[in-house]
């Protein structure tokens, strides 16, 4: 098992426990004993059973225990003394409402950044690094949410973009037309104008059932909410985002993702010949 592995099954063990532990006894230190005896037992290697002898283990579970109590899913709410001949002061926890619905949702929360991202990738085909570098903008300021709910609406944008060029390229129809010229122009295409014509471009084909009909259920109506949350956000309006608000969008993110993702790789797999739309164009 290698680190990335290991990492990823100790704070997995750390959400199953704050789950399903009774809240009244949890603590750092019953945590901690817990992740050793059950990580034991399913064959995680540590050193010593009194401890986290082994230091990148340990690493890792105070690491994600500081990342849950900054994003609210754990509060602190007293100490304990443990020990024999010395004391050791651990605190006492409870695991948020807010907190367990987020742990409830497993891979599909952004509350560990890692496997967020590790189960977005393993749902799409073509993976955008820009707008999974907005995205992490987002996760990481998932209590800022004004900073959160405009980095999320760049991310949800420039999907809306790439899909555009794909469907410039690749559909033969008079609304791609309309984009071809857009790309084409001085400047660059303002995104709300580029969607109506990515949703009219797309409704004209034959697309397979499940992308027909999704594209108001899932590709306008999620672009929609993010770009208007962005438009919230960033204007000096002093409109307030919640925190519902900004947990929404990331949670609806992957499902956005992987929807905008169908029809490029649908898009990608047809034979359609640049030379029939070039001459299409022109005509």
């Amino acid at each position: 098992m290698n680190r990335e592995q290991k990492a990823d099954r100790l704070r997995r063990l750390v959400d199953e426990l704050l789950l399903t532990e009774p809240q009244a006894t949890l603590s750092a230190s019953n945590l901690f004993a817990l992740i050793i005896s059950r990580g034991q037992a399913r064959g995680l290697s540590f050193k010593q059973p009194s401890g986290f002898a082994d230091a990148e283990a340990g690493r890792v579970v105070v690491e994600y225990w500081w990342r849950l109590a900054r994003l609210g899913i754990v509060a602190i709410v007293g100490e304990e003394l443990v020990g024999n001949a010395e004391y050791r002061v651990f605190p006492k926890c409870q695991v948020t409402a807010t907190g367990r619905a987020l742990l409830e949702r497993g891979a599909a929360s952004p509350h560990d950044p890692d496997r967020y991202f590790a189960e977005l990738r393993a749902r799409v085909t073509h993976v955008d690094e820009v707008a999974l570098a907005y995205l992490s903008d987002a996760v990481r300021e998932a209590q800022v949410y004004r900073a959160s709910a405009v980095m999320l609406g760049c991310a949800c944008e420039r999907l809306v973009m790439e899909l555009a060029r794909v469907v410039s390229e690749r559909v033969p129809v008079r609304e791609a037309e309309r984009l071809r010229k857009k790309f084409a122009g001085r400047f660059a295409p303002h995104v709300a104008d580029v969607a109506e014509d990515v949703r009219a471009a797309l409704a004209g084909l034959s697309l397979p059932r499940e992308l027909d009909d999704g594209l108001d259920r899932k590709l306008v109506s999620i672009f929609e909410y993010a770009r208007a949350l962005r438009n919230k956000s960033g204007h000096p309006t002093g409109e307030h985002v919640s925190e519902e608000e900004a947990q929404a969008g990331l949670l609806l993110f992957p499902s956005f993702y992987a929807f905008v993702d169908a029809p490029i790789a649908h898009l990608m797999a047809l034979e359609v010949r640049r030379s029939w739309i070039e001459y299409s164009a022109s005509g």
